[in-house]
């Protein structure tokens, strides 16, 4: 044999042992998903089975709420219209401390634009719940 023979002898030995090791790590790869595929399907049967789900036809259905906005927005701008005059001043000396306290500390200012925010809501409901249930006179 010459030499470029005895090269192309080499070259096939190393591509059939190189084809035998990527075949030994398919078969190794295949394996290992049969026994994860195992692994899973005894957890699967070693759980305990599901509730069986109720059948949907026969739930009773929930009666919603109807909400009429435009009620709502009427009570809305009357509470607005009741605010007085000591609330619009807490209001807007919050306001105007917030905005004092943004050049000091932003934590403050963030802290005093929610209490801000929150006694507007606060003021708000209270009106809006007495638009909507009126106080009844002591007898």
């Amino acid at each position: 044999m010459d030499l470029n023979e005895r090269i192309a002898a080499r070259r096939r030995e190393i591509a059939n042992e190189e084809e035998r090791i990527r075949r030994e790590a398919e078969q190794q790869r295949l394996e290992e998903l049969e026994a994860e595929r195992q692994a899973a399907l005894i957890l699967k049967a070693s759980k305990p089975p599901e509730p069986p789900k109720p059948d949907v036809m026969n739930v009773p259905v929930k009666v919603l709420k109807v909400v009429d906005i435009e009620q709502q927005t009427r009570n809305f701008q009357e509470a607005v219209e009741r605010l007085t005059v000591k609330e619009l001043s807490i209001f807007v000396g919050l306001v105007l401390l917030s905005v004092y306290c943004v050049n000091k500390s932003m934590g403050l200012a963030i802290f005093l634009g929610l209490c801000t925010i929150g006694y507007l809501c606060k003021t708000i409901a209270t009106h809006i719940n007495t638009i909507k249930q009126p106080v009844k006179p002591q007898q």
